[in-house]
Formats: C-alpha cells, structure tokens, sequence
C-alpha cells in the first residue's frame, strides 16, 4: 500500500441572505493523494531541480561538482530514475544530505503518552533475543 498525502485546497463563497448581509464562507476540499513509488521519485526529482535552479546552478554545473554525468542528471530530472549513489551525490552538492538523515532519525518527539509508552515497549520488545528452542531427547 501506497503513502498518502492530503491536500486542502480552500474556496470562499460569498453570498446574501434574507437580510441581503453579505456572507463569506470558507469551504475546505480535502483531497487524498495516494502516493506510489514513482510519484515519490519523481517529486524528489522536482524538488531536486528546483533546488538546482534556486542556486543557479546549470545541469552541467551540478553533474561537475557531483562526479554524476550529465546524462544521469538530465534523466533524473525527466523521469525520477536514478541510482542511490548518484542520488546522494546530487545531495551533496545542493547541500540536502542532512535532511535526507534527518527523516531517517528515530522518533524522539511524541504527540502522546501513549506514542511514548507504543515506543518505548517497542524498543523492550527489539532489544530482546529470541528464545532458542531445545532438541527434546538431548
């Protein structure tokens, strides 16, 4: 199963009641994006580009400074592909591996009490070895 996303997207309606009071309201849309791999890879490769260009940097520039060619930049830019090595390379350079890090951190913030104790069992539940299982007739 795909990630999700929700999009709100605001409108306001104006309109006059029986008093002819103009009213204003806000009508919300939530829209559900179901996210698959491939709108993944290709909203980094958006995100990515734009960072490229907020920098001023050409495709050239950047496969330069990256040691990824040009090729590979210009592909990923189109089509999402590329590989982690490359990936993380184009990071580097646009200055973006620390986010990247960042998101894989564990979760040190919690919402809740429960989120907290949901962890923190977790973790007991991790840490322990598995029972090993004993030959009978040994």
């Amino acid at each position: 199963m795909g990630d999700f996303n929700l999009v709100y997207k605001t409108n306001k309606i104006n309109y006059y009641n029986n008093s002819n009071y103009l009213l204003t309201y806000d009508i919300i849309n939530i829209m559900i994006a179901i996210l698959t791999p491939e709108d993944v890879f290709f909203e980094f490769s958006k995100r990515m580009r734009e960072r490229r260009i907020a920098r001023n940097m050409t495709q050239a520039e950047l496969a330069q400074r990256s040691g990824v060619s040009v090729a590979v930049l210009r592909k990923f830019e189109q089509t999402g592909k590329i590989s982690l090595e490359s990936f993380v390379k184009l990071a580097f350079v646009l200055g973006l591996t620390e986010k990247l890090l960042g998101v894989l951190q564990p979760q040190t913030e919690f919402g809740s009490m429960d989120e907290l104790l949901k962890a923190e069992e977790h973790k007991k539940h991790a840490s322990k070895p598995a029972p090993r299982s004993r030959k009978k007739g040994l």
